[in-house]
């Protein structure tokens, strides 16, 4: 079991995944730390983001590399990730946790221990976040960590 990282700047829209972390049928993702913050030049822009289960990948042409956090682990070999600009989203099932932001500030979510957001183990299943709703088009940056 290790714990890895993937990071995604995505411009905030309407029904927007920013990433999507498929953890396969031999691994769950349980994500265990989450940050949003936003790249753009401040401005009062609300953005409703939803961290999402997920039953497909999506389709994205930005295939992203997991960061393992301690060298001395194994590579991930199940966990996927598929960031921003996507032209078919994932899809979800059930909404784990949702939170809006305004640009000007940032979030933060750690995960109290035994209630990290889980993936179920089965093909192409994972855990997607989302921007749901935004009244402007800042770039977002996001950042999960996560353990198999």
């Amino acid at each position: 079991m290790g714990t890895y990282s993937a990071v995604a700047e995505v411009t905030a829209g309407a029904d927007t995944t920013i990433m999507n972390i498929t953890g396969g049928t031999a691994a769950r993702v349980k994500v265990k730390y989450i940050s949003v913050t936003s790249s753009s030049a401040p401005a009062d822009t609300q953005t409703k983001l939803q961290l999402l289960r997920s039953t497909s990948v999506g389709t994205s042409d930005n295939d992203y590399t997991p960061v393992n956090l301690d060298p001395g682990d194994p590579k991930s070999a199940d966990a996927t990730v598929k960031t921003g600009d996507f032209s078919g989203e994932p899809t979800a099932t059930i909404v784990l946790h949702e939170f809006a932001l305004n640009q000007r500030g940032s979030y933060q979510f750690h995960a109290p221990e035994k209630a990290e957001f889980v993936s179920t183990v089965a093909a192409n299943n994972g855990i997607s976040l989302k921007c749901v709703s935004s009244s402007g088009t800042p770039e977002i940056n996001a950042t999960i960590v996560w353990e198999e």
